[in-house]
């Protein structure tokens, strides 16, 4: 999209990066954690995720 230019992709190393997208939060902040997934989980089932980022991006950025 016209806010971002893509110039390159890392190969994800699972051991390192485990899976899927990510975001850094405090460790032991697990409620907050949580509410990250949840929030996640719900824009991807309803379809806002898709819109949002099909407005931006030609690919998936979550990596499915």
């Amino acid at each position: 999209g016209a806010c971002c230019k893509v110039v390159g992709m890392i190969e994800p190393v699972p051991e390192i990066h485990g899976e899927g997208a990510g975001i850094a939060v405090r460790k032991g902040e697990t409620a907050l954690a949580d509410k990250f997934n949840a929030a996640i989980d719900a824009i991807r089932q309803n379809g806002k995720y898709k819109e949002i980022n099909d407005k931006y991006f030609t690919f998936d950025v979550y990596g499915g």
